[in-house]
C-alpha cells in the first residue's frame, strides 16, 4: 500500500528519475526498502500515477492528418524527420491506437477497385524482377492509379502472380 504522500511524491517525480534513481530516492524518503521492479509497476499500473502524453496536440494533428496518406514505416519516417524525433513504428501505431487515430481506408476484403486483365498480365511480367514496393511505383506510373502496396501484394496473391 502507498499512502496519498507517496503517491504525490511518485506522481511529482516520476517524469523527473529514470526508474532505479527514483526508486533510490523513495526509499531514502520514506524509509522503505521497495524494490525497482515494485516502483516500476506500481508506476505503469496505476493510472495516477502514468505519465503524460509525450506527443503534441501538434504532433497528433499531423499523424490524423497522414494516417491515411502513408504506410506505417512511411509515416514514422516521416514523423521523424518532420518533428525531429527517433519513435519507432511502433511507438507510431501505439499513439494511434491510443488517441484513436484510425485509418479512414475501408478495405472489402479484396472486393475494392477491380484489376483489368491487362493490369493482371503486366503484373505477372513485371513481379519476377520487382520487390512489391518497387513494382506498386512501377504499376501507378504505368496505368496512371494509386494503388498502395497492400493492393497489389494481394493482387499477386490472389492471381497466383509468383517471384
Amino acid at each position: 500500500m502507498y499512502t496519498k504522500e507517496q503517491y504525490a511524491w511518485l506522481k511529482e517525480n516520476r517524469p523527473l528519475y529514470k526508474a532505479k534513481e527514483l526508486t533510490k530516492l523513495f526509499n531514502e524518503t520514506f524509509g522503505t526498502s521497495k524494490s525497482v521492479s515494485a516502483i516500476e509497476r506500481k508506476c505503469s499500473t496505476d493510472r495516477r500515477l502514468k505519465k503524460n502524453s509525450s506527443y503534441s496536440s501538434q504532433e497528433l494533428n499531423w499523424l490524423q492528418k497522414n494516417r491515411d496518406l502513408y504506410s506505417d514505416c512511411e509515416l514514422t519516417a516521416l514523423f521523424n524527420k518532420t518533428f525531429n524525433k527517433n519513435k519507432s513504428v511502433h511507438n507510431i501505431n501505439r499513439a494511434c491506437s491510443k488517441y484513436k487515430l484510425k485509418k479512414t481506408v475501408i478495405i472489402n476484403m479484396g472486393r475494392g477497385r477491380e484489376y483489368s486483365q491487362e493490369q493482371v498480365d503486366w503484373l505477372k511480367e513485371n513481379r519476377k524482377n520487382n520487390t512489391f514496393k518497387s513494382l506498386t511505383s512501377l504499376f501507378n506510373e504505368t496505368f496512371n492509379e494509386n494503388r498502395n502496396f497492400y493492393s497489389i501484394a494481394n493482387c499477386c496473391i490472389r492471381n497466383g502472380i509468383k517471384k
